[in-house]
């Protein structure tokens, strides 16, 4: 796969002669009235490590993604267990955790619709903080308060499904 992959990847859109997702190249106003000016006055900027890593985009999406896994991860992988711990019949716990998994999936394409509508960033920053929002209610899980089982379920089932969702498109969107 290796050969066929160097033979025909190609890095942007612009090399098949394509604007972004398959349209047709758009040639923005300012590019347009730059033709007849230097090249490298309308060139975009070209995107290094060095040049990147000197940036507060850079270092905001480095520590999200280094530290979201280390939450999201140790969450999912203890969450039935803590749900028997609390009380909770433990098929109805592995139950209502495999539920999680079906709205973690739903989260993963309504959060890149929505972001689509309302912006990457803030729809990244909505979910982050509706599972902040789930995670501390769980934390008051009993027997007796049954409907934070059903709350975190659905919202941090949604919410999980954002980082990697948005994510990609979020860095492509800082650095291109």
């Amino acid at each position: 796969l290796i050969p066929l992959n160097l033979a025909f990847m190609k890095e942007k859109p612009a090399d098949m002669g394509w604007g972004p997702d398959g349209s047709a190249p758009e040639i923005p106003p300012e590019a347009a009235e730059n033709a007849s000016r230097n090249v490298e006055e309308s060139e975009e900027i070209v995107w290094t490590l060095s040049r990147a890593i000197f940036t507060k985009s850079y270092w905001l999406i480095f520590i999200a993604l280094f530290c979201n896994p280390f939450v999201t991860f140790s969450l999912v992988l203890h969450q039935v267990t803590y749900v028997v711990q609390k009380g909770f019949n433990p098929v109805y716990a592995a139950s209502a955790i495999g539920i999680f998994g079906l709205f973690n999936v739903a989260g993963r394409a309504l959060s890149g619709l929505a972001a689509d509508i309302i912006g990457r960033q803030r729809m990244y920053v909505i979910l982050m903080t509706v599972a902040f929002v789930s995670f501390s209610f769980f934390l008051f899980l009993s027997p007796e308060r049954d409907w934070i089982l059903r709350f975190y379920v659905v919202a941090a089932g949604l919410s999980f499904g954002a980082g990697a969702t948005l994510f990609p498109v979020i860095v492509a969107d800082a650095f291109h």
